[in-house]
């Protein structure tokens, strides 16, 4: 049986050390302010995305890789004799998961045999708690097929949180409307956003201080652990430039799972895709569930 090979793109939002244990490889989207175009993970990163929106006065605009980026990499793991699972951003975000599908049927009948395209309804470090349930089916030495199915299982049962910061990011983007923005700025509300089957909605308005929003998340957590609902490998705290609530969602957390239980708990950057979308001090706590929680 051939190696299985995970393909992900630069949204997933893991630490390069998570990405080399699985032996994960990366496609990556590209951010563009004005005529000055970046390729994330490569020549543009979190700060970097901050300095450029000080420095241009705009929002940048993201786009996926092309369809020719994909082609190349799976053709690269294809030549290894690798079998390939692609996991990239929710379909109803980007057109990552439709341009795979596309360029996994530029190869023979048989070498299509060897792809899977998997939308992961989620984004950020919600894909990256997919890609780690993959790996470890994959450690477990099941088919190409089989760790499909079992993806098709999990996507929905990873539960995707953030509270923003800011709506600026929201506004500027066109997802609240100015009377949104102006009334969330005045009153200094934090909507707390989480991924349902593939889309955006917002969960919770929080007033005040972003602490807020912050312990409303782990709140929740806190009901699914003690139902016994989360599955305890990899939960992660992921930010963008998330100063002192880092440390402080990240502390909370590991004493809600417990000290058996506090290794699987771990910090990863928000990259410049997503900070593009939702802003310098979004945070959020992700993780996946033994039970569908959204329905």
């Amino acid at each position: 049986m051939n190696r299985i090979v995970i393909v992900t793109d630069s949204t997933s939002d893991l630490r390069d050390d998570q990405y080399l244990e699985m032996g994960a490889d990366i496609v990556s989207l590209k951010v563009n302010f004005g005529h000055e175009a970046f390729t994330d993970r490569v020549d543009m990163n979190t700060e970097k995305l901050y300095e450029c929106v000080e420095k241009y006065k705009m929002l940048p605009k993201t786009s996926a890789p092309n369809v020719d980026d994909i082609t190349k990499m799976f053709k690269k793991h294809l030549d290894l004799n690798e079998d390939i699972i692609f996991v990239p951003i929710s379909s109803d975000f980007s057109s990552c998961f439709s341009d795979g599908k596309i360029a996994a049927s530029y190869f023979s009948e048989e070498e299509q045999k060897r792809i899977r395209c998997l939308d992961s309804r989620s984004l950020s470090s919600g894909i990256g708690l997919v890609l780690y349930y993959l790996y470890r089916e994959i450690q477990a030495g099941k088919t190409l097929e089989e760790v499909y199915q079992a993806g098709l299982e999990v996507v929905d049962k990873v539960h995707a949180g953030f509270v923003v910061d800011t709506m600026e990011y929201l506004y500027k983007g066109g997802r609240c409307s100015g009377v949104a923005y102006f009334a969330g700025s005045l009153l200094k509300l934090h909507p707390v956003i989480r991924v349902e089957h593939g889309k955006m909605v917002v969960e919770k308005i929080t007033h005040g201080k972003i602490v807020k929003g912050v312990d409303y998340q782990l709140e929740e957590f806190k009901k699914q652990v003690d139902s016994d609902n989360v599955i305890m490998d990899q939960i992660f705290v992921t930010h963008s430039l998330g100063g002192d609530m880092v440390p402080y969602m990240l502390k909370k957390a590991k004493e809600i799972v417990g000290k058996e239980y506090e290794g699987c708990v771990s910090v990863t950057p928000a990259g410049s895709i997503v900070s593009s979308h939702c802003g310098k001090g979004t945070i959020g706590i992700l993780y996946i569930t033994k039970t569908k929680v959204i329905k």
